[in-house]
């Protein structure tokens, strides 16, 4: 195990879905409550990943878990390079309008898609439909 002073100098990594509840701001608290030495981590109530995300950028083995499906499926499909990577662009060339709105909200473009979307929407509001959240 590392100390917490050496913890501390490695850069914390922020989701990408910013979720209610994020443990990112505690992540120091964590560190200092974990055992002397494991190579495991189990995010029992992944959310957004926070903590997925940075006991895995500091070498450890690490399973994601949540009730909700499509962050499960979202969470292994980006343990793949190409697969994030293909994602990424997937995202990146949906351009959200109002003719696409409803399909966005509703997965018509795919359940990650969908997800990725209404967190953006709840989070920043929605882009299309001013002064609304996504459904």
């Amino acid at each position: 195990m590392s100390t917490l002073d050496e913890l501390k100098k490695i850069k914390r990594i922020r989701s990408p879905l910013p979720y209610m509840g994020s443990k990112f701001k505690e992540l120091f608290k964590i560190y200092e409550n974990e055992p002397e030495a494991f190579n495991h981590f189990v995010d029992v109530f992944g959310g957004g990943g926070s903590c997925s995300f940075n006991y895995s950028n500091r070498g450890m083995s690490v399973h994601y878990n949540d009730l909700y499906g499509p962050l499960v499926e979202m969470f292994t499909m980006l343990k793949d390079k190409e697969q994030a990577e293909k994602m990424e662009q997937r995202l990146r060339s949906i351009q959200p309008d109002n003719t696409n709105h409803a399909g966005l909200c509703s997965g018509e473009f795919g359940t990650i898609e969908r997800l990725f979307y209404v967190v953006r929407c709840t989070i920043n509001m929605c882009p299309h439909h001013p002064g609304l959240y996504a459904p």
